[in-house]
């Protein structure tokens, strides 16, 4: 592989890197919005463990404690892909919406709490 193909590369985990991640926050936010009562059993949870540290803050090592958060993972911000193919033709829902041809849609199903 050429240089460029190298730092193509690079770039390409970089930004997926960043893109997961953002999405990952902006569903763990969502969904916690959504939800007041895994919410509050989160906040419980983090400052239970805060609390038990040594200098009251959270540090990568206690992320493990944080069992109630971990079985809350059961939905991930990405849920499949897409070759880019997308429809032939030009489906339509119901009596107002037409769905242009060649257009790809991902839906993410959440599992509820």
């Amino acid at each position: 592989m050429s240089k460029e193909d190298i730092r193509s590369k690079v770039d390409t985990f970089m930004f997926e890197g960043h893109d997961i991640t953002a999405s990952a926050i902006s569903w763990i936010l969502f969904s916690l919005a959504e939800n007041s009562i895994c919410q509050r059993k989160c906040q419980e949870e983090i400052d239970k463990v805060i609390r038990e540290t040594k200098f009251g803050q959270l540090k990568w090592k206690n992320l493990d404690e944080l069992e109630y958060l971990h079985q809350r993972r059961d939905a991930p911000p990405f849920t499949g892909s897409s070759d880019g193919e997308g429809h032939q033709n030009s489906p339509r829902v119901g009596d107002i919406i037409e769905i242009p041809a060649r257009t790809s849609i991902l839906i993410s199903i959440k599992s509820p709490p």
